[in-house]
């Protein structure tokens, strides 16, 4: 939403990578915090329902496209590769969680 407005004012050019990048790192960044929110919440609940949390993410997360402009310049391998980091954070969020 931010980053639209942002665009909108530049007169609505298309992007170059490193806003497309830039763009990539608002929305990970974004969602990872929600990420760390819903374990902290779920933190005094149980580690189940943590996990149940992380795959939820993970499903959510699976076939959308998070930049629509990084993936008309670059190939989808890029769109999986974030996909498969914020997985793999989540889980390590999990395991951390689980055992302190």
């Amino acid at each position: 939403m931010m980053y639209q407005k942002l665009l909108k004012s530049m007169g609505g050019e298309k992007p170059d990578s490193i806003h497309a990048a830039s763009y990539v790192g608002i929305e990970f960044m974004s969602k990872m915090a929600l990420l760390l929110m819903v374990f902290y919440i779920l933190k005094f609940i149980s580690a189940y329902a943590a996990a149940v949390a992380v795959f939820g993410l993970a499903f959510l997360t699976k076939d959308k496209a998070l930049t629509p402009y990084v993936i008309s310049e670059n190939s989808d391998s890029f769109e999986t590769l974030l996909h498969y980091l914020i997985v793999t954070m989540s889980l390590l969020f999990l395991i951390v969680e689980v055992w302190m």
